[in-house]
């Protein structure tokens, strides 16, 4: 094989484990010479996407050349972060404009119609998962990013329950690692919904409920009380107030088998002569006034 031969194959082999798109650099240190690529260019054979980045066809960016395109334009360290790292770890849903990505604190950010590039303190050598390309954050890491990135705490909650429901993260794992992140806005919150999330401070969601009980003028409520229902289950309520009880649903109810499970037993309750309330454990949380006004009106309507 000839050296020009080696070359070409060499070029190929790194091309083709980054979806067909190779930076300037990388074509110099192979001994592409800029008129060399500028013949290739010009010959229609390859197509410059940017000042760094060159694809070697002239087809359209698939997804995957697309995330390569990012991380070799965002320049050295430059890896996909937040939601976008997310979804290549799986998740679905929470779409985003542009493609999110992180460079070190003292790197350079920039923005394309494809791509939004920040500066992180979080993104250090040991933030980047060592086996996964194009490179990107470890899945905790984008997870903390993501949140750190998101402005409106419901979808924060929801991307919370999500990465959880869709097997991405253990429940058990959630809270700690909120808790790890003192800097992460809404910490408090993020943290009490990962722990209802995973089910081990659902006392502890009661607990917060029953205060906005009180507040509400509402009297103590019996917790986890029993009640038969139509067909002579027992039935545990969440929170009993004689005429009428409330079920408070962590986000382990999001998921269907589960949700039509709770729906017919919400239903053989009501059968049984008890109106049934039922709040996300979200709500109680993120909007706890609406959950105030519905247990007045409750009480309004069986006192």
């Amino acid at each position: 094989m000839t050296q020009a031969a080696a070359r070409a194959d060499a070029i190929g082999q790194l091309a083709e484990g980054q979806a067909g798109l190779l930076t300037v650099d990388q074509l110099r240190r192979y001994g592409v010479s800029r008129a060399a690529l500028r013949g290739h260019l010009d010959a229609g054979r390859w197509r410059q996407l940017s000042r760094r980045v060159v694809a070697l066809h002239c087809g359209p960016l698939t997804s995957e050349a697309a995330a390569w395109f990012a991380v070799l334009d965002g320049g050295p360290d430059c890896a996909l972060a937040g939601l976008t790292a997310l979804h290549r770890y799986g998740l679905q849903g929470f779409a985003v404009a542009r493609l999110q990505l992180a460079v070190p604190f003292d790197g350079r950010s920039g923005r394309h119609d494809l791509y939004v590039c920040r500066r992180s303190r979080r993104l250090l050598p040991a933030a980047v998962h060592p086996v996964r390309m194009p490179p990107m954050m470890r899945l905790d890491v984008a997870l903390v990013d993501a949140l750190e990135q998101i402005a409106s705490p419901s979808r924060g909650c929801a991307l919370l329950a999500a990465v959880v429901q869709q097997g991405l993260i253990h429940p058990d794992a959630l809270r700690p690692l909120v808790l790890a992140e003192r800097t992460l806005p809404r910490r408090g919150l993020y943290a009490a919904v990962a722990g209802d999330i995973a089910g081990g401070s659902h006392s502890l969601l009661e607990i917060d409920f029953v205060k906005l009980a009180r507040r509400a003028g509402l009297p103590p409520p019996l917790r986890q009380s029993i009640r038969v229902d139509g067909t002579g289950r027992r039935r545990y309520l969440d929170a009993d107030f004689r005429t009428f009880a409330v079920e408070v649903d962590g986000a382990v109810h999001l998921k269907p088998t589960t949700w039509w499970d709770d729906m017919a037993r919400q239903n053989a309750i009501v059968l049984a002569g008890t109106p049934l309330l039922r709040f996300p454990s979200v709500a109680v949380r993120l909007h706890p006034e609406q959950v105030i006004a519905q247990l007045r009106a409750a009480y309004r309507r069986w006192p």
